[in-house]
């Protein structure tokens, strides 16, 4: 049974925009490799920094989720990507708030 162009061409989209989705995120995490270092304790300058780059890490999370939400709703993304990108938010708010609090 031949596949019509319309289905062909709506795969192809929806292949497109993960493959944009999936390159952004690769470049983003090329920029943030230091977040994923341990940082020491402190409250000096480079506790600070530190600070700032979770803080940055969890904006490009949030950004990501938000992308992966649209695409998720247009039916071009599974769940499995969604929920993968919300729990990417909210492990580093939960280490935040568990930092701050000690």
């Amino acid at each position: 049974m031949p596949t019509s162009h319309s289905a062909i061409s709506g795969i192809v989209n929806a292949e497109t925009e993960y493959l944009k989705t999936m390159q952004s995120d690769c470049q983003q995490e090329k920029g943030f490799p230091s977040a994923r270092r341990p940082t020491g304790r402190g409250s000096g300058p480079r506790a600070l920094e530190a600070a700032e780059e979770r803080e940055r890490g969890i904006l490009v999370d949030l950004d990501e989720l938000q992308k992966a939400s649209d695409l998720y709703g247009k039916g071009s993304l599974t769940s499995p990507r969604v929920t993968h990108a919300r729990s990417a938010v909210l492990l580093p708010a939960t280490r935040k708030l568990q930092t701050s609090a000690q």
